[in-house]
């Protein structure tokens, strides 16, 4: 992989927020924009609540202030959702390198 991405449990702060967001997936589709975002997340430490939610790139990440569980499990995931997407560059989109 060219890029590391964040593992689920992450916490971040994002460019310009005001809330810190963990991270709880990757590669969601927005319905609205028809915009793939590398993360989905939840604010912390509310955590997830009806309707609210963050979709954002890696691009976006100012900060990471708590680093989720590095695992095999989450690299096979990784690598299967992009198989599934047929995304060929596996890096999340100019994300940053942690860790």
């Amino acid at each position: 992989m060219n890029k590391k991405e964040l593992p689920i449990g992450t916490v971040v702060m994002l460019v310009g927020g005001s809330k810190k967001v963990m991270i709880t997936g990757y590669r969601s589709k927005n319905a609205d924009a028809d915009k793939v975002f590398d993360y989905n997340g939840c604010v912390f430490p509310e955590g997830l609540m009806e309707n609210i939610y963050c979709l954002f790139d890696a691009s976006q990440i100012e900060d990471v202030l708590y680093m989720g569980l590095e695992s095999e499990e989450k690299d096979n995931h990784i690598n299967k959702l992009y198989d599934t997407q047929g995304v060929t560059d596996k890096g999340m989109s100019a994300a940053p390198t942690y860790g």
